[in-house]
């Protein structure tokens, strides 16, 4: 939100928008499929790629006067769309660390910007130290992807979870707690309903994974145990926090009642 002007409208016009027409292409890419490729030949074991074979039915096994064959394209599409969406990825994901740090859970030198660009330069270099770590860590990019997808879709359901959690403890209370005069801090669309249905719809995702993919419980237990080493520096940064700020407390406090002051 910090990098977007006027948040309130347009985070919420995005999200709208983004997500309707992401639904629209995914159903219609859905279609082509059905209707190019024998549905039996989606449950072939050893299948190889849909989008692939859908273009090669569409455009023939040779595209721009034989120079291309569809897995080119397709590939050549991909990579693409990736390198388009890794800036979004980058910047929001380096504001993660950006938050931490002004929550006093990581490195005060993260929450530091730009003073000529506006960017969480610190948080940027400790995002890619990490993303370096878990390269040299295991070595297997889809062991990366599937892992930090499973951790994602497990925080995301967390995430949405946390609605029902501030409207149980603080009830009507909410409105009370608002970021301007305008809006109340906690909202959520078709409340209870559609965070509901997204709660349920991401544990099924999530169970389904870990029960018929084939190294899902694998997966699931590497996760946990990232997931729970998070946890643990978390608290034992925040302990080191707090003791931090209680040492300086007292010490304001010895200065105060001391002869001198």
């Amino acid at each position: 939100a910090e990098d977007i002007k006027d948040p309130q409208r347009v985070i919420p016009l995005s999200m709208i928008i983004g997500l309707g027409c992401v639904a629209v292409v995914y159903f219609l890419f859905c279609m082509v499929l059905l209707a190019t490729i024998p549905f039996s030949d989606m449950l072939a074991p050893g299948a190889f790629d849909m989008a692939s074979r859908a273009m090669g039915v569409i455009f023939g096994e040779s595209i721009l006067f034989g120079l291309l064959n569809p897995a080119m394209l397709m590939s050549g599409i991909i990579v693409f769309l990736i390198l388009g969406t890794l800036n979004t990825t980058i910047l929001a994901g380096s504001r993660v660390f950006l938050a931490m740090a002004r929550d006093g859970i990581f490195f005060s030198q993260a929450k530091r910007l730009s003073p000529r660009f506006g960017t969480p330069v610190w948080s940027l270099l400790a995002q890619g130290l990490w993303s370096c770590a878990l390269v040299i860590i295991f070595l297997d990019f889809n062991t990366i992807l599937s892992l930090t997808t499973l951790i994602m879709v497990f925080l995301s359901m967390m995430t949405i979870s946390s609605v029902f959690v501030l409207r149980f403890r603080h009830g009507s209370d909410h409105e009370i707690a608002r970021m301007d005069k305008k809006s109340p801090l906690i909202r959520a669309l078709g409340y209870p309903y559609f965070p509901g249905f997204y709660v349920l719809t991401t544990a099924a995702i999530l169970i389904g994974t870990i029960l018929y993919k084939s190294n899902g419980v694998q997966q699931a237990l590497l996760g946990t145990a990232v997931s729970i080493l998070g946890f643990v520096i978390f608290y034992i940064w925040r302990a080191l926090r707090l003791r931090k700020a209680g040492d300086a407390a007292r010490a304001s406090l010895d200065s105060t009642n001391s002869p001198d002051s």
